[in-house]
């Protein structure tokens, strides 16, 4: 039989090993945020024929209009969700218009452009913070009273 428990200090260093590097690059790099924590804008559309477009081209389409952070995902054959950092009016129009140029004409009844604030951002941050704090918590308080002595 394998003796885990005698072992015990060799799981405790393999797990400081991988815990401790981790933390320090969290530490040193900070979460990498998406658009629902640093705020920017999200367009949606579709299209009125069926396209073969690769996100990789519209993001290069979108690179040229200086957006090089934005992130492309289909939806079907026939759409499009693109997130950007907040961008105005004008700046839609641009890249609807490239889009149109490219692949094809849209279907206006199905566009969809939002903007979110980075103080939405933060209270997301704040809620999401408090709510691993409070499981984590509840977790600890579980696991004394199951194994109590």
């Amino acid at each position: 039989m394998f003796d885990i428990v005698g072992k015990r200090y060799w799981y405790f260093a393999l797990s400081l090993l991988v815990i401790v590097p981790g933390v320090i690059a969290l530490l040193v790099f900070g979460l990498p945020l998406s658009i629902d924590f640093t705020g920017g804008s999200l367009l949606s559309v579709q299209f009125q024929q069926p396209v073969d477009f690769k996100p990789a081209e519209v993001q290069t389409l979108l690179a040229e209009r200086g957006l090089d952070d934005a992130v492309v995902q289909t939806t079907g054959q026939q759409g499009l969700v693109i997130r950007t950092p907040p961008i105005d009016q004008e700046k839609k129009t641009d890249i609807l218009d490239a889009l149109r140029q490219r692949y094809g004409e849209l279907d206006r009844g199905k566009e969809q452009f939002d903007s979110v604030g980075p103080s939405v951002g933060a209270e997301v941050s704040r809620n999401a913070s408090i709510a691993v704090a409070v499981a984590a918590v509840a977790i600890l308080l579980y696991i004394s009273f199951a194994f109590r002595h």
